[in-house]
């Protein structure tokens, strides 16, 4: 989860522009335009992140300057669970901050990178036998990967009851 305040200007592939720190209601009829999105709810332009793991459990964004929980709720939660939560991390002063707040949409749509191809099982076992045989060290790759996996997972774990919020609220 965020914190507020520590959205700055965001650089984005073709573009830059401000982050909105503060959430609005909007109809799914209208969220294609109003988050930057294409047809299958990818955003038409993705941040160049730049991510550090910080020693106090949290994860900065040196592009965006927000500062996300790294490890997010153990376990799903409802959207007052939720509410609760992040009332707990700022009364616990959680990495010394009391400003968690929910993330917004277009915060959230800046972890998201872009992939370029997707390629088939088969295909990414063939080219991990040609690194190995070229004798290429797979294992930062690889690590690099789980931990933006992990990373992602732990953010959008937490915010699967934004989404559904959302969509009580806009039917």
């Amino acid at each position: 989860m965020p914190t507020s305040g520590l959205s700055k200007n965001a650089t984005l592939t073709g573009h830059r522009e401000t982050l909105r720190s503060e959430s609005i209601k909007v109809r799914p009829i209208q969220a294609r335009e109003v988050f930057a999105i294409d047809a299958r709810w990818r955003p038409i332009h993705y941040t160049a992140n730049n991510f550090q793991a910080n020693a106090d459990g949290t994860v900065s964004n040196k592009t965006t300057g927000l500062i996300w929980q790294e490890s997010g709720s153990d376990y799903p939660v409802t959207w007052h669970e939720a509410h609760c939560y992040i009332q707990e991390l700022n009364q616990k002063r959680f990495a010394g901050r009391t400003d968690w707040r929910f993330s917004t949409v277009n915060e959230l749509m800046s972890l998201l990178t872009k992939v370029q191809k997707k390629r088939t099982y088969e295909e990414l076992e063939k080219r991990g036998r040609e690194l190995e045989k070229e004798g290429a060290e797979r294992k930062y790759n690889e690590e690099a990967l789980r931990n933006t996996n992990e990373l992602l997972e732990k953010v959008f774990s937490t915010t699967h009851m934004l989404i559904a919020y959302m969509h009580e609220r806009t039917n």
